[in-house]
């Protein structure tokens, strides 16, 4: 018993670490365009002050001077002195979360699997728990491997892909705006749609098919990029509803009534458009490519 509370302890208190440090850079962020003005204020007073003949500016010093210090006797115990960040503390953070799947998740399993295989049948728990193990595997093995099917479509979708992740998890906890990362997910769709379009255009042998200026928002420029690029693998029939699913998810994420709300309440509806995101891009990167 004594080792079962020690894990839930473990584990507790670097999620309650990790909490914290996540909510304090939410905070931090918060203050970076009052920092930015206070930043300019001082350059520009710094500036002033260069800019005047030594004699003028040694007569209004006394005067400059009674300000600032009352001024920085505020400023000095509120601005937050951060620590520095060792590259180390990055690396192992990386390191401990990278590849398929986290080193302690994979050795979880693994004590897990022995476990059940000692007790010679397999309890109902372990049901449970395998769903959840194998839906944190799918989902970051699938954040692995889609940049690369993703960059086989358009030219750095990767990257932009891995950028429109990063926002999402930065507005998970609270570090940037809704707003801004339905824009992210929307420019990956466009950026998908763009190198469909053009695959469809070299594939063309149809003259009598105009695959110039193809636009997303025309039925009739899906069906022809679907029925240029479909294949006895996957047919139209298979390809078509899925670029009417991109066109319909890149609308919702174009209203420009979403994610305006300054209280940031918002969060779950992106959560249901990042996760159909994520499935359709799936997809289709599974079948054009």
């Amino acid at each position: 018993m004594d080792d079962l509370n020690n894990l839930k302890r473990i584990i507790s208190e670097r999620e309650e670490k990790i909490e914290d440090v996540l909510q304090k850079t939410a905070k931090l962020v918060e203050m970076v365009p009052s920092l930015q003005k206070l930043k300019e204020e001082n350059e520009t007073a710094m500036k002033i002050i260069n800019s005047l003949p030594e004699d003028v500016a040694e007569e209004i010093a006394p005067r400059l001077l009674f300000r600032e210090i009352q001024n920085d006797k505020i400023l000095s115990v509120n601005i937050p002195s951060l620590p520095f960040l060792m590259p180390e503390a990055l690396r192992v953070i990386e390191s401990s979360t990278g590849g398929t799947i986290s080193p302690y998740i994979s050795s979880a399993s693994a004590v897990v699997s022995s476990c059940t295989e000692n007790r010679g049948s397999k309890p109902d728990w372990t049901k449970y728990v395998t769903v959840i193990m194998d839906e944190y595997s799918a989902k970051v093995a699938q954040q692995n491997y889609l940049p690369e099917r993703l960059q086989r479509i358009n030219r750095d979708l990767g990257k932009q892909f891995n950028i429109a992740l990063r926002s999402f998890n930065k507005c998970k906890n609270g570090i940037i705006k809704v707003n801004s990362v339905a824009i992210d997910l929307r420019d990956v769709l466009q950026q998908v749609w763009g190198g469909l379009s053009a695959m469809a255009k070299d594939k063309n042998k149809d003259l009598r098919r105009n695959t110039n200026d193809l636009q997303l928002r025309k039925e009739g420029d899906r069906n022809l990029v679907s029925e240029i690029l479909a294949s006895e693998t996957f047919p139209q029939n298979r390809l078509n509803p899925l670029l009417s699913e991109l066109y319909a998810l890149h609308y919702k994420l174009s209203d420009t009534r979403f994610g305006k709300n300054l209280l940031n309440n918002e969060f779950p509806t992106l959560n249901i458009y990042c996760n159909e995101w994520l499935a359709l891009l799936d997809a289709i990167s599974g079948i054009v490519v």
